[in-house]
Parts: structure tokens; sequence; C-alpha cells
């Protein structure tokens, strides 16, 4: 995941340029965020898993998200560049 977009993985392929609805949780302070948005797909990618089930990489680019939910998803990706904090 980034400010752009998202790799996700689908039971199914889908055509490069189609546009999917995505609801998108994550932790964000206290409470579970809820971010609804539209993405375009922009790259495709397709492997056969261990299971021998096909497994549709996709890549995915945001196209209608509000600014308010870019603004959390910034935040709640900023914490993993974050460096832990050492105790003695």
């Amino acid at each position: 995941m980034s400010e752009g977009g998202l790799l996700v993985h689908l039971p199914e392929e889908i055509e490069i340029n189609q546009t999917l609805a995505l609801q998108l949780f994550f932790p964000s302070r206290s409470h579970l965020y809820n971010l609804e948005t539209v993405v375009k797909v922009v790259w495709k990618d397709i492997h056969m898993s261990k299971d021998l089930a096909w497994d549709y990489r996709t890549g995915v680019r945001f196209v209608d998200t509000a600014p308010e939910d870019i603004s959390e998803l910034k935040s709640f990706l900023m914490g993993f560049g974050q460096k832990p904090v050492h105790t003695a």
C-alpha cells in the first residue's frame, strides 16, 4: 500500500483500466478506520499458488478518494517509517 495505490490479490482476473469500488480497514489512532474508495487497475500478474489455484495479483491506483481519507492513509503509512523506540 502507498499513497497512490496498492497491490490486491483477487479471486478472478480483472482487466487493465477497469474501475473497482474498495473498502479498506486499517488502525487509526484509537479506532479502526474505514476507507471507501474507487481504484483503477493499472497492472496485473497471474501466478499459480502452492495449492495449484490461480492468484491474480493486481496493482490499482486510487482515483476517487476523499482528502480526509488520504490524510488518514498518510498517517497510517508514516507509522511504518518511524524508527522503533528502544527502552533499556
